[in-house]
């Protein structure tokens, strides 16, 4: 899951408490929604799998579009 998305999520999310639709007691971090832990394991053991996908973006610079 890339930068790009896990913030859409968390803006989405602080937005939804912000209005009013969910009741939360903090706001929403990019934890809150992913855990990685069988993704790196699968990525770590299976290369192969990932091998002939574009790399992710790193940066909120390199999402595409903007995400406000």
């Amino acid at each position: 899951m890339s930068v790009c998305t896990v913030e859409g999520l968390v803006r989405t999310g602080n937005e939804m408490i912000q209005t009013g639709l969910i009741k939360k007691d903090k706001p929403f971090a990019g934890e809150d929604f992913y855990d990685d832990t069988v993704f790196k394991r699968v990525a770590d053991k299976h290369p192969e799998f990932f091998a002939d996908l574009a790399p992710l973006p790193k940066t909120l610079a390199e999402c595409k579009g903007p995400l406000d």
